[in-house]
């Protein structure tokens, strides 16, 4: 009942990512990214958000996200 879209870019000492997890008619439910935006965050640029909230974020891997997924929708492997 829901959808995650991924995005990463790898690049020599560079990488960016995005984990957009939405509800299937579209509301996000959580999104994860490393957008240069929200500079008082001491993780700055690391961030994920929830609703409207904004809230520091270590960086994160899609393993990671997949694995909160599965916590939150209490399912497991």
């Amino acid at each position: 009942g829901s959808l995650l879209h991924a995005r990463e870019f790898f690049n020599p000492g560079e990488r960016h990512y995005s984990f957009h997890w939405q509800t299937a008619a579209g509301a996000l439910i959580v999104r994860w990214d490393d957008a240069p935006h929200h500079r008082g965050l001491e993780t700055f640029p690391y961030h994920v958000h929830e609703g409207d909230t904004i809230k520091m974020s270590l960086p994160v891997s899609l393993r990671e996200v997949l694995a909160e997924i599965e916590k939150r929708i209490g399912t497991s492997g």
